[in-house]
């Protein structure tokens, strides 16, 4: 594959034109056709035309071995139409329009967030001794978020994490068919931190317990850092942004026989899988049609935002560059998404809905919803349909790759955390926090993003905004226990005009002087669904309104909120770059 990856730009491109029948008109050459009359022709196996259902079969030889050749991918003609499919150089003027266009864009992003995101916190300059031990407890939106706003000068701040790098999730879909290079969303904790060089101590471990009484954690060893001896850290105030895990309703195959996609691990593994699948159904010459069938089949359970978007990312992949890379291989090739509710995308509003439901057709993603899965085997999974007079019947559907994004349960620790206190009974999500983000029922312990239960959506929005908040109040903390002991001091002293009118400030200050509940601000949701085009939900506060937009210049204000969103000058340069030699080379997917 890496070989044809290769053989790309301007080389093949020379090469098709010159296979070019010379009656072809020149507007065909770089004509990017999704619809029915750019799809091969139909045949049996092939989902171009009706999307068969995952179980069926076709009328050739179920017995007969799947013939592979190997054309010349220098210059593939259909053999009926005589038109050139489209080359991994997509679209020249295009591309040169999608080049100044993104750098306009992120040259605009840069200067406004230099301009706008950055939070003067004016430093307290505590002395060390004095400084109260802050534990946060992970690396994702929430933990970072707060250590972006909270004041380093105040506390003695202690990181605990068994991953050492921040990862922009809203982006990992697309690492999963070399779209984007998972490296280019990632952040490792040292640049991040490398500015609290005065009172932060990182450790790469993982917290097996709480105690609440004692004030402190126990840490330990994690599969990302074997060698971590167990230690104890005591903490005056407590933060715990630790996630959560995937969810799989207790179906032991899931775990043994399919894909998560929530950790940069995840896409690396989906990825080797599509480059094995490819090389299988291409250079196995023994496979029967019911291996090619069942090969060819990428299941994804879950209709959510993540799921839904790896599903388009999965389809663009199999139209813009294995039908160049693999044209035999192709025509096999059909995505299935898998949804236990009546709706995918269900967090939008209908009108969005539809749109995706209608584009996923048009791009022959097949669609199941109402389709609870019972049971994971290594060759297919029993899911449960619910027909329109209520009745049950389970269908056995083969797939070559299953990707699991049903949702998410409370990690170990939560689960450790919840049950030491009994005003915690009953949860299941997360912890119980009450309006300022407390965990009720423990001293000085804070709970933010998907760990915690609030009655919020577990989104990266939530948990940035739950971790800014949550900085702000610790400082106003930090900045009440500074002036305390001032105000504790100025007592201890023979009293003057000057240390009087010091003490009223310092008295009125801590009057006026509180920390704020969280409330949380919708700014909107978006979701990439294939095809350059995306849906989203833009909130106006002034109109009080959410105005739903879709289609292809919405996929344009989905990679511009991105751009804008990723925490690094290096994410976004290295992200834009991505995007950029995709579209004009294609992806880059190899199992190196």
């Amino acid at each position: 594959m890496l070989k044809c990856l290769k053989r790309n730009g301007f080389r093949r491109l020379q090469a098709s034109v010159r296979a070019m029948p010379s009656q072809l008109p020149r507007s065909s050459i770089f004509f990017r056709n999704n619809s029915s009359e750019g799809k091969p022709p139909s045949s049996s196996g092939s989902p171009s035309a009706n999307p068969p259902s995952p179980s069926s079969t076709t009328s050739a030889d179920k017995s007969q071995a799947h013939p592979v050749s190997i054309p010349n991918t220098d210059a593939l003609q259909d053999a009926n139409t005589g038109v050139v499919r489209r080359m991994s150089f997509k679209k020249p003027l295009r591309a040169i329009f999608e080049v100044g266009g993104n750098l306009s864009v992120v040259a605009v992003m840069l200067l406004l967030h230099s301009l706008f995101s950055y939070k003067y916190v004016t430093p307290l300059n505590v002395p060390q001794k004095e400084r109260k031990t802050l534990v946060i407890l992970g690396s994702g939106w929430g933990a970072i978020s707060l250590l972006r706003d909270i004041d380093p000068s105040s506390f003695n701040i202690v990181l605990v994490s068994p991953r050492d790098y921040f990862l922009f999730t809203p982006l990992l879909p697309s690492c999963t068919v070399g779209t984007l290079q998972t490296t280019s969303i990632i952040d490792p904790l040292p640049w991040i931190i490398r500015g609290y060089s005065n009172g932060l101590k990182y450790h790469q471990a993982e917290c097996k317990s709480v105690d609440p009484k004692s004030k402190t954690i126990t840490i330990g060893s994690a599969p990302s850092a074997p060698d971590t001896e167990e230690s104890v850290i005591h903490y005056d105030y407590l933060v715990t942004a630790v996630g959560a895990e995937n969810q799989t309703f207790g179906i032991e195959g899931v775990k043994k026989y399919g894909h998560f996609l929530k950790e940069a691990g995840d896409a690396e593994k989906i990825k080797l899988k599509i480059v094995e699948i490819l090389q299988e159904l291409r250079f196995n010459k023994a496979l029967s049609k019911d291996d090619v069938d069942r090969l060819s089949h990428i299941v994804v359970v879950g209709g959510g935002p993540t799921g839904a978007e790896f599903a388009a990312e999965m389809q663009d992949f199999i139209d813009e560059d294995i039908q160049e890379c693999y044209p035999d291989v192709h025509p096999h090739l059909h995505v299935s998404l898998i949804e236990a509710s009546p709706n995918i995308l269900a967090m939008f509003t209908k009108s969005l809905i539809d749109y995706t439901r209608a584009l996923f057709k048009k791009m022959h993603i097949k669609v199941m919803t109402k389709a609870v899965v019972k049971d994971v085997s290594k060759d297919s999974l029993a899911v449960e349909f619910v027909n329109a007079a209520g009745g049950k019947s389970i269908s056995q559907i083969p797939y070559g790759l299953l990707v699991w994004a049903a949702g998410i349960k409370a990690r170990p620790i939560t689960m450790q955390m919840i049950s030491t206190v009994p005003e915690q009974k009953g949860a299941r999500k997360g912890l119980l926090v009450d309006e300022y983000l407390a965990v009720k029922g423990m001293s000085d312990v804070y709970a933010i993003g998907d760990c915690a239960f609030s009655g919020l959506a577990a989104t990266a929005q939530v948990a940035h905004q739950q971790g800014e908040a949550l900085a702000i109040n610790l400082n106003v903390l930090a900045k009440q226990d500074s002036l305390q002991r001032e105000l504790e001091s100025l007592h201890r002293i023979s009293h003057s005009e000057k240390v009087d009118d010091r003490i009223a400030a310092i008295e009125n200050e801590l009057l006026h002087m509180s920390v704020k509940p969280f409330a949380y601000r919708h700014q909107g949701a978006l979701a990439y669904i294939g095809d350059d085009k995306a849906v989203a939900e833009m909130h106006l506060p002034f109109m009080k309104k959410t105005i739903p937009i879709s289609g292809t210049l919405t996929y344009y204000f989905w990679r511009m909120v991105y751009l804008f969103e990723l925490i690094s000058t290096k994410t976004r340069v290295s992200v834009l770059f991505n995007w950029l030699t995709t579209r004009l080379f294609g992806r880059s997917l190899t199992n190196l």
